[in-house]
């Protein structure tokens, strides 16, 4: 009998040691950069890392690691295994979180760039290589880090989606509220609206995430959500007095690292905007409740009545894909107030959010940082050929904020 690995591309076969136990049970040993948890199909078991053994029966597959499996296979000729390779995809069934290490292909050309990129600080190169980062044009990214560097931070600024950007995706692999999340999961309203809200949503979010279709159509459908739920939202008399309440009780919660994110732009006069197409009420209550932080923000805000119940929106409606051309209808001076600040990272979780900057008259530099939550396979060569940088299934806030720590301590 002979261990066969079979790789996340069906491609490669590598023979494993193997021993026998007195019962006359086979043992994969696996190589030390295979981790000590492994799965079979009765569950997941635990090993010790000095004697990592795997119970392996003739023709039975296991899960070696999150890349690769095994299986224990006869022997036809001398050195051949009698064995069909199963491929097998740490990301091919989306389920979350995505299993490490997070392989797109490329990965090893980019770090090498980065690696020797002397002028970043060792901590900004080791980040950029981690894990789960990906930058397909690497020169670029580093002379736009070096000139931003060499600027510094008083000429330079932060433009930031709300929703699933400076807020987690999930938690664990369970999803976490959006600002219209909050909403749709809130027990305050009456039932309709979230069976309403969910349909949309089936409807919608699909369109959203269409890569085949334009943007200017798929700009039209998002204006017929984003409309409908506004529709239903006037019909469930929210109150401007439940927004805390219903922050408190929903799953939203901001990514890790958000408030040292925010200490050290505030610490460092850095200005921050938050373009959302969220609602902007709930957007502050979030930060209130996590550090009580005000940047300026521009997204769908209430309209209350004097008795404090909601009739309305203040302002023309913003949604995924017109963000670059409604900037200026809700806030008119914001850019032209920090003109000086020619610089600037934009952060955002879909492809629409690359032009919110757009608005900027007199910009010299954007670096864009894409977070790629979910349909990792499908949405990625696209995300990988819009963003300068991609966070696959980051959770956290560790790269923003090591681009802002270079930055701040400029060049050395």
């Amino acid at each position: 009998m002979r261990i066969v690995q079979i790789d996340s591309d069906g491609a490669a076969h590598r023979h494993y040691s193997y021993a026998r136990d007195l019962k006359g049970h086979f043992f994969a040993l696996p190589s030390v950069s295979c981790v000590p948890d492994y799965q079979n199909e009765s569950g997941c078991k635990s090993f010790s890392p000095q004697h990592p053994a795997v119970p392996l029966t003739r023709n039975q597959t296991v899960q070696l690691s999150l890349r690769c499996k095994v299986m224990a296979v006869p022997v036809q000729e001398e050195g051949i295994p009698n064995t069909t390779v199963i491929p097998q995809s740490p990301i091919a069934s989306e389920k979350l979180p995505i299993p490490r290490p997070i392989s797109m292909g490329g990965e090893e050309e980019f770090r090498s760039v980065i690696r020797h990129a002397s002028r970043l600080p060792l901590a900004l190169r080791n980040a950029l290589c981690r894990d789960g980062v990906f930058i397909g044009n690497p020169g670029k990214v580093v002379a736009l880090l070096e000139k931003m560097m060499t600027a510094g931070a008083e000429r330079f600024q932060v433009v930031t989606d709300f929703d699933a950007t400076l807020t987690r995706y999930h938690r664990d692999g369970k999803g976490c509220d959006s600002s219209y999340g909050v909403l749709e999961t809130t027990t305050m309203f009456p039932p309709f609206y979230r069976e309403e809200a969910s349909k949309l949503c089936d409807y919608y979010y699909p369109i959203e995430l269409d890569q085949s279709m334009s943007l200017e159509v798929k700009s039209q459908h998002m204006r017929d959500w984003w409309s409908k739920a506004h529709g239903f939202l006037m019909k469930t008399g929210l109150k401007a007095e439940w927004m805390g309440e219903m922050v408190r009780h929903s799953t939203v919660e901001l990514r890790d690292g958000s408030l040292k994110l925010f200490e050290l732009l505030e610490n460092a006069g850095i200005p921050l905007l938050i373009f959302s197409a969220g609602i902007g009420d709930l957007i502050q209550e979030v930060l209130k409740q996590h550090g009580n932080f005000k940047p300026m923000i521009v997204a769908n805000f209430l309209d209350f009545s004097e008795e404090g119940v909601v009739r309305g929106f203040q302002k023309e409606l913003i949604h995924t894909f017109n963000k670059h051309e409604i900037f200026s209808h809700h806030q008119t001076d914001y850019f032209a107030k920090h003109e000086e600040r020619r610089n600037v990272l934009v952060m955002g979780d879909m492809m629409g959010d690359l032009k919110m900057a757009d608005g900027m008259r007199a910009k010299e530099d954007v670096l864009t940082v894409g977070f790629l939550n979910s349909k990792i396979q499908k949405c990625f060569p696209e995300y990988r050929d819009g963003f300068d940088i991609v966070l696959i299934d980051d959770q956290t806030h560790d790269i923003p904020i090591s681009i802002v720590e270079a930055i701040i301590n400029g060049a050395t």
